[in-house]
């Protein structure tokens, strides 16, 4: 499954649950967050509580254009080698992309404001 497909599930979902990725296969992925605030605190928690063992999460790199702000939240989730700071300018379509590819990510959870969602699914359309 590409990551255009991994993000068009999840971006309709929202919400990521632990039975909503069993037709995946067993696959274990990284995701990225984009946006840091509350809404993306929120997911992580959840992320976290779901998938205590990382039996199908195995790397998240928390973005917000307040580079602080995401090592905060990472920093929250007390585990630096599951939970990366970074930090992300949602408004910037290369540097998403660039990001992508770098850390391999398989799908992007999108907790920016609205404005920039269109940019953010075409950085990882690319």
């Amino acid at each position: 499954m590409d990551v255009l497909s991994i993000l068009l599930f999840f971006y309709l979902k929202r919400v990521l649950f632990v039975e909503d990725v069993i037709f995946l296969g067993g696959l274990v992925m990284r995701m990225m967050l984009v946006g840091a605030g509350a809404v993306g605190e929120s997911i992580l928690k959840i992320l976290k509580y779901r998938d205590s063992k990382k039996e199908w999460l195995s790397f998240v790199l928390v973005g917000d254009y307040d580079y602080e702000r995401a090592k905060d939240i990472a920093k929250k989730m007390g585990d630096g080698e599951r939970f990366l700071p970074e930090k992300v300018d949602a408004l910037n379509r290369s540097n998403l992309a660039e990001l992508i590819r770098n850390y391999d990510i398989d799908f992007i959870m999108d907790a920016a404001p609205p404005f920039a969602s269109n940019i953010i699914f075409d950085a990882a359309y690319e």
